[in-house]
């Protein structure tokens, strides 16, 4: 990866919104590692995850079914 997309991969962030969340935990499924269901069965997820998990994130964005899930630029 040359140094932009290095750069542009740090200012990446994970959300999700707890608005459209409804606690399908495919995320769980996808990415373990970020993301976990709060005692409300909405997911919560790691911020900023290591660099090496945004494949596994990609996925569960993709997997969720009410796209709660989102990357954000800083």
């Amino acid at each position: 990866m040359n140094n932009t997309a290095n750069q542009a991969a740090r200012r990446r962030k994970v959300r999700v919104d707890t608005r459209l969340c409804e606690g399908h935990a495919l995320c769980i499924d996808s990415a373990p590692e970020v993301f976990d269901l709060g005692d409300d069965d909405v997911a919560t997820c790691i911020e900023t995850p290591p660099e090496a998990m945004w494949d596994k994130v990609q996925a569960a964005i993709n997997s969720c079914p009410r796209q709660a899930i989102s990357f954000v630029s800083t």
